[in-house]
């Protein structure tokens, strides 16, 4: 969960460019890694009964700390190129749908934090793309802090779409 970044670039951990991603798998979008997770009648019933809080029992919290933010917190990772595109056109990021609060980076930039998991967001991300070689996208998402009342999952939970458009 740790990772520091600056706003001019150099990300580090998971944001990074150079994060070794050996213990990450793949998963296909649309995702929710909190139904992944058992359930347990202690837990938030509204919630599924799934540990997805800042605020567990210390009993219930697998690493004996009461901040479980290894429960509530995903981390994705997308390598991209854009091989082809011309120089001249606008490069976006459209995210439908994260559950709830989530922070991009590309290519170790921070771009922006969305703490909403019910509207979609578009940003714009060409002025941190190669054109040529690798790209890195990488998406942390916080579930910890609910928003409504019911199961409201966690992670990417809607498609995230690469828009490239003339100036």
């Amino acid at each position: 969960s740790a990772f520091g970044f600056r706003k001019c670039g150099g990300a580090t951990g998971p944001a990074g460019v150079c994060f070794h991603e050996g213990l990450m798998r793949d998963v296909d979008l649309p995702h929710d890694f909190a139904i992944e997770m058992l359930p347990n009648l202690k837990a938030n019933t509204g919630r599924g009964g799934r540990p997805v809080s800042r605020y567990m029992p210390t009993h219930l919290a697998p690493d004996g700390d009461t901040h479980v933010e290894c429960a509530s917190v995903g981390w994705y990772r997308k390598h991209f190129s854009l091989e082809g595109v011309d120089e001249d056109k606008r490069i976006f990021l459209e995210f439908e749908g994260a559950y709830r609060d989530y922070t991009v980076f590309v290519n170790g930039i921070y771009i922006a934090r969305h703490e909403s998991g019910y509207t979609p967001a578009v940003y714009d991300v060409t002025d941190q793309v190669h054109f040529e070689g690798d790209n890195v996208l990488a998406v942390r998402v916080d579930a910890s802090q609910p928003e409504g009342w019911w199961y409201e999952g966690a992670g990417i939970y809607r498609h995230v779409h690469l828009l490239i458009k003339d100036e």
